[in-house]
This record gives structure tokens, C-alpha cells and sequence, in this order.
């Protein structure tokens, strides 16, 4: 498939696999990362602690998110996002950074409205939010561009769940 991101649950991941979700969900990580493999993709492998994993072997578990994530739509606001940021990012890092900024948004409505029955836009919507924080956090100018925050991510030595996929490898 070469430059692209699969995003999928661990059912879809079992499919693609040709496993049960059982094994998907027993080692998450080699999962990801045998599908990545496979695919020659990046691999965002949803669900509690998402894994990011590349078909060198590098993988990352996002420490963001929770249930209030398991609503439709929320898969779709996290491709746009990953998108967004490929487009100033190598593939890896926006997934790793997008991956992290969804959960941080559903985090962030989480607290606001409660954990369940929350639409996808509400995650959207909380977006700007979340980038403007995780700029703060950083040392950043408001304006900052996802160049900014990799470099000052790295530079701070903060992971925030925006580790780098070569920090692990199997």
C-alpha cells in the first residue's frame, strides 16, 4: 500500500489478519505490528492504549483516551486529523501525534459533558483546545505548526503519548 495509515478496531485487525479479535486483543502490539508488516503501512490499532507501529517494527501505545472514544464518528475525526498532519509530518510521527491529540480531545469532552453519548463533533470541537495546551506545554508561540510541536516534543524530551515510533522496537 506504501504511504498510507490503517486505522482499524481490533475486529477489522483480526479480519485483515485472518485471526479471531481474541488474539488481536492478546498481543495488540505484535498484531499491529505484523499488520504493518504485511501492509508496508503505519498501523493506528484503536482501542484502550492504541498502537501505533510501522512496518520497520517501531511502535508506540497512546496514553490519551478512554471509553468516551467508542461512539461513531470517532474514527473518522481521527483519520482527518492524522490527514491533516501528514501533510507537515513524516507518517509515522502524525500518527503518533494525531492519535494522541484525538484521545486528548476526547479527554478534554470527557471532563466537560461526562463519558458517554458523546458525538464525534464534540471531540472536533475540542480540538483547538487541545492543540493550544499542548503548545503552551511545550514552549510554543500560539502559531505553532505541527513541525513545532515534533521538534519541541523531542527537544523537551516530554512524551506526552507523542513518543517516537523508533523509541520501541521489536
Amino acid at each position: 500500500l506504501g504511504e498510507a495509515v490503517l486505522t482499524p478496531h481490533p475486529g477489522e485487525a483480526a479480519r485483515l489478519l485472518g485471526c479471531d479479535t481474541a488474539t488481536v486483543q492478546h498481543d495488540r502490539i505484535g498484531a499491529a505490528l505484523m499488520l504493518a508488516r504485511r501492509t508496508g503501512t503505519v498501523v493506528v490499532l484503536k482501542g484502550s492504549g492504541t498502537v501505533v507501529a510501522d512496518a520497520q517494527g517501531h511502535w508506540a501505545i497512546n496514553d490519551s483516551g478512554g471509553p468516551v472514544l467508542a461512539t461513531a464518528g470517532t474514527g473518522d475525526v481521527l483519520a482527518g486529523i492524522v490527514g491533516a498532519l501528514a501533510a507537515q509530518l513524516p507518517l509515522p510521527r502524525a500518527a503518533c501525534l494525531g492519535v494522541w491529540l484525538h484521545g486528548a480531545a476526547g479527554d478534554t469532552q470527557a471532563r466537560a459533558s461526562g463519558s458517554v453519548g458523546t458525538p464525534a463533533a464534540g471531540f472536533a470541537e475540542r480540538l483547538p483546545e487541545v492543540w493550544s495546551a499542548l503548545l503552551a506545554d511545550n514552549g510554543i508561540d500560539a502559531g505553532g505548526t505541527a513541525n513545532d510541536v515534533d521538534a519541541g516534543v523531542s527537544a523537551n524530551n516530554v512524551d506526552a503519548g507523542v513518543s517516537s515510533l523508533a523509541s520501541r522496537r521489536r
